[in-house]
């Protein structure tokens, strides 16, 4: 037993060598060779092409798309159908009362895009108080009390 708790500490000691050793090469890597070598990496090329590929997607978005489209899909399968039917009136009214800064007319007004974040935010608590409400509707209905549907 003697011999193998110095074999164990020997082995120890070695490693903790190796570590040392693998620290002090790792502080002569400069930031210059790191990028130097990132930049021939396949991580780099794969990046800089799904980049360009969004990018090109991108442009090609904007030329056909301006903002939010409320017309029925073309092509809809019945889950797409019935997903257009349940969030038409929810996108319908955020498209009415919430103001589109992505456009030209409200681009360079940093004011709409507060007044839309404001917005969003009453919005948000106008959904989160109904969806309350639907809960306690729902917890009454199945005789759950509504502190434990609510925690759930």
């Amino acid at each position: 037993t003697d011999q193998e708790v110095q074999t164990l500490i020997h082995d120890i000691k070695d490693v903790h060598d190796a570590e040392v050793d693998d620290k002090k090469n790792i502080d002569m890597i400069t930031f210059a060779d790191f990028e130097a070598w990132y930049q021939s990496s396949m991580f780099f090329k794969a990046k800089q092409e799904r980049n360009e590929q969004e990018e090109e997607e991108g442009e090609e978005e904007e030329e056909s798309e301006g903002g939010l489209d409320l017309s029925m899909p073309e092509n809809p399968t019945w889950c797409n159908m019935i997903w257009y039917i349940f969030t038409y009136p929810i996108c319908a009214v955020l498209f009415c009362t919430l103001p589109d800064v992505r456009t030209e007319r409200y681009q360079r007004n940093w004011k709409w895009a507060v007044v839309a974040f404001l917005l969003s935010l009453v919005w948000i608590g106008i959904f989160s108080n109904w969806l309350y409400e639907c809960l306690v509707v729902v917890s009454n209905t199945l005789r759950i009390p509504v502190a434990v549907s609510a925690v759930t």
